[in-house]
Parts: C-alpha cells; sequence; structure tokens
C-alpha cells in the first residue's frame, strides 16, 4: 500500500491471493489505484477496521479494468471488501 503520487488521502494497493504471504505468493496479483480507504473500497461486514494494512485478510469483489503484462499486474476497480 502506497500513496497515490502526493496524495495523503489516496493509495495504490497491491492485493495477492491467498490467505498467508509468509508460506510465499501463488496466483495473480492484483492492484488497485488512486483509491480512497473509506469511500472507494467498500468496505463491508460486522468488524471494519480503522486503518488496513498488510496481513489482514478479505474478501475482495471486484472488476477487472485491465492487464499490464509487463508487471503481470490485474488492475480492479473495487466493488466491495469484506473483513474475513
Amino acid at each position: 500500500m502506497n500513496h497515490h503520487g502526493d496524495d495523503k488521502t489516496r493509495y495504490d494497493i497491491l492485493v495477492f491471493a491467498g490467505d498467508r504471504i509468509e508460506s510465499g505468493v501463488t496466483g495473480p496479483n492484483f492492484q488497485f489505484n488512486d483509491v480512497n480507504i473509506t469511500s472507494d473500497l467498500g468496505l463491508t461486514g460486522s468488524n471494519i477496521p480503522d486503518t488496513i494494512g498488510v496481513g489482514q485478510k478479505r474478501r475482495i469483489t471486484a472488476e477487472v479494468e485491465g492487464y499490464t503484462g509487463d508487471q503481470d499486474l490485474f488492475l480492479l476497480d473495487p466493488v466491495s471488501a469484506e473483513v474475513r
């Protein structure tokens, strides 16, 4: 998760498939570009955290906006993200 440019409230978020990053990442890579955590990600569920970070598990629903072959990265438009 990095700030999008110089903006302090918008982020680029890399998302890996799987449950445990420590055991290695398999599958495709995904990214949300230029999103605001509170308004764009559509956080849902009974336990919505105040912040998000590395290692938190989410069930993500998104639309694929594109694919960058040089980075092997699917670019996503968020619909919802539920805390698991």
